[in-house]
């Protein structure tokens, strides 16, 4: 009977501490082990970069197209017609005195117009003079004692002035008017008689003076041609350019305009 019951105390002491040995045995972690850190594992979609990735190659542009800039377009004034693609020919040169010293001189007179328009001045006459005609005129005229020059009449002026009676189906009425026959009238007694007296009487001697002043050279009468232009030949110095032109209901004048003509002038260019 104690012999059972110390074999059966034995056996019972023995299940128990090989129970508590593999209790321990299968929670302890193996010495020198770290556990996985998820947060540290890359992502699955996460592509690798290379360790020393190659530049980008440029494009190659030698066969690339050129790109053909926009042409630059200079649009002529309106109304003025564009030049033509065959050069007309050059005028015949018009010669003032004689000698070896004469210059080729290119002539061109031009007139711009209210809308800005630049015309060329077509078949008009001009003359090139070695001296200052208005300016010699005077000096004669001041000799001469002769006063100043009369001044045309004008419609504006209170004596031309009327007023007009002026009728219709509801009843007449004044409005101011010009008296255009009397007007008429004093214009052509002035154009007439009135200044032509005066520069009789002011410009004696003005052609004695005028041989003197041009010092040997003369006077020169020119026409431009269909382009405005003409091809002179002077001798060097001052000459003084003067010329009337008519366009559209407009006077433009040109009186004793000065250009020095040296050896080395090529062109000379009136504008107004």
């Amino acid at each position: 009977m104690k012999s059972s019951l110390r074999l059966t105390a034995t056996l019972t002491s023995t299940s128990l501490l090989l129970a508590l040995l593999l209790s321990c045995t299968a929670t302890q972690v193996p010495t020198g082990t770290v556990p996985d850190d998820p947060s540290a594992s890359p992502s699955p979609d996460a592509s690798a970069l290379p360790v020393n990735p190659s530049p980008t190659t440029a494009p190659d542009t030698s066969t690339m197209p050129t790109a053909t800039p926009e042409p630059s377009i200079t649009p002529f004034p309106s109304g003025q017609a564009s030049p033509s693609a065959t050069p007309l020919p050059t005028p015949t040169p018009i010669y003032s005195g004689s000698g070896d010293n004469l210059i080729d001189l290119n002539f061109r007179a031009r007139v711009i117009t209210e809308g800005r328009e630049v015309l060329p001045v077509v078949n008009t006459t001009f003359r090139a003079d070695p001296y200052d005609l208005r300016a010699l005129r005077q000096q004669v005229a001041a000799r001469n004692n002769a006063g100043p020059m009369p001044v045309a009449p004008s419609q504006f002026e209170s004596k031309y002035q009327i007023e007009e009676k002026v009728c219709t189906s509801s009843g007449c009425t004044t409005q101011a008017g010009v008296d255009l026959e009397a007007y008429q009238e004093a214009l052509n007694r002035y154009r007439n008689s009135i200044l032509p007296d005066w520069e009789a009487r002011a410009y004696a001697g003005l052609v004695e003076a005028r041989s003197e002043a041009a010092n040997g050279r003369q006077s020169l009468s020119f026409s431009t041609d269909q382009n405005g232009e003409a091809t002179l030949r002077l001798p060097a110095g001052n000459w003084y350019f003067n010329g009337r032109y008519s366009t559209s209901g407009a006077v433009v004048i040109w009186e004793s305009v000065p250009f020095e003509v040296l050896s080395t002038t090529r062109s000379i260019e009136l504008v107004r």
